[in-house]
């Protein structure tokens, strides 16, 4: 079994497309076998974390479980986007994002590798943790073709899915060759199950990494609000990139220049604008803005007003934890969000296609069609200003039943990813 480990991951994906599913599986659980004997001889045992955004990133906790234990040696790979949507217009704005991304995590003291083109070379890893499912996406190095089956494949997904993913699970090649995933809800682990042409065997219901820190009782969670009131409510306004493409969730088109307004209009609100790393491009493609100065220009007016400031990249959970709600139309965000048990407006257009996690949450939000700008404004002031929150009782409930992992699982999300793994090179003696 061990010479299988030398083989590309590309050999075994294209075997999935034939070989029966159980027989498949039981492959793959014999190569993973002998992958982690190899592996577990080593006196290091190298951990990549890999994606191509800062804003994906799981948080320090689970980084700093594997840096404490001498077994390992952490790395971050922060990539370059090289897919079919970086052109010449969005190209620098990635670059931008990738170097804003590295000071963001060498601020941290954290051991980060800058990946800044296609060609760029990694160290080979032993276990490589995606926080992306789209390997295309990434240099070469990280490619199906270019992964050996000595190195163990795991995912924790960047965002906590309330979308259904029967697409992204037949299509992306990584689902096919992995080691473990890990879901942040027993809903979500559920329709990975359905929908992947092998039904992810190695699915295990972690709980969500980027949300450990909101169940700490010793974190003084602080952020900046710039304040023209000393009273005023925190609110985010967080939209989404998919204008006219991917999971169509967008309403940015039809309300940006009523929500700068009306941020402007009310000093008594303090604003964190937000938006998903990809409308930074999207907006300029689907004609929101004919130029990359335009957009500049749009993102410079909301951070000169006096109660709001522009915000990117990762460690967004003082954001969250500091503010009195938020107005969306994003999809991770519907889900972690909820554990602030706080308000949150959800501005919709009737194109998404929710799974049942993000049904179930949607119905204990305020939704508000995102064209309709009156209602907007008329939502805002009843939730936020007047603070009538009347759906706080239901949205405990629901968070108890579908996102409280560490009442499931006795742990937080990180302990429990961080001893699922290091568990698999447990020497005997030990």
């Amino acid at each position: 079994d061990e010479s299988f480990c030398n083989l590309s991951y590309d050999y075994f994906r294209r075997l999935s497309f034939t070989a029966p599913k159980n027989e498949y599986n039981d492959l793959m659980k014999r190569v993973s076998e002998a992958a982690a004997k190899l592996i577990k001889r080593k006196k290091k045992i190298k951990v990549g974390f890999v994606m191509y955004d800062s804003s994906m990133w799981c948080g320090d906790d689970l980084y700093s479980l594997f840096a404490r234990d001498e077994r390992f040696e952490p790395t971050i790979f922060l990539c370059i986007r090289v897919d079919k949507q970086v052109n010449k217009i969005n190209k620098e704005l990635f670059k931008r994002n990738l170097l804003h991304g590295v000071e963001q995590f060498k601020s941290h003291n954290l051991n980060i590798v800058a990946l800044g083109d296609k060609k760029a070379v990694a160290p080979e890893q032993d276990v490589l943790i995606f926080l992306t499912p789209y390997l295309s996406w990434l240099p070469t190095t990280f490619n199906i073709k270019s992964l050996k089956a000595r190195t163990l494949i795991t995912h924790i997904p960047y965002a906590f899915d309330t979308a259904i993913r029967r697409y992204l699970c037949r299509t992306e090649p990584i689902f096919s060759i992995l080691w473990k995933l890990f879901s942040p809800s027993p809903l979500i682990l559920e329709m990975y199950k359905k929908y992947c042409a092998n039904g992810v065997p190695g699915g295990l219901y972690s709980g969500y990494p980027k949300t450990d820190i909101f169940f700490k009782d010793d974190v003084n969670f602080q952020f900046d609000w710039k304040m023209a009131q000393p009273n005023a409510k925190k609110i985010v306004y967080a939209p989404h990139w998919s204008i006219n493409e991917g999971v169509k969730y967008a309403t940015f088109q039809w309300n940006y220049k009523f929500m700068y307004e009306f941020a402007k209009a009310h000093p008594e609100i303090s604003w964190v604008f937000k938006p998903h790393p990809n409308l930074l491009f999207s907006a300029i493609t689907e004609k929101v803005f004919p130029s990359a100065e335009a957009l500049k220009e749009y993102l410079q007016e909301w951070d000169k007003l006096p109660n709001a400031l522009f915000y990117t990249g990762a460690y967004y959970q003082d954001i969250f934890a500091t503010s009195d709600g938020m107005i969306h139309d994003s999809g991770s965000f519907i889900a972690e969000y909820q554990y602030m048990n706080k308000p949150m407006i959800y501005l919709f257009r009737g194109t998404q296609a929710l799974n049942d996690l993000g049904k179930k949450i949607l119905s204990v939000s305020y939704l508000v069609d995102g064209k309709n700008l009156k209602k907007i404004a008329a939502t805002i002031q009843q939730v936020f200003i007047k603070g009538k929150d009347d759906k706080a009782a239901a949205r405990k409930k629901l968070f108890d039943k579908y996102l409280n992992y560490p009442k499931t699982n006795g742990m937080l999300a990180s302990e429990f990813i961080y001893k699922n793994i290091a568990d698999e090179f447990k020497i005997e003696s030990e």
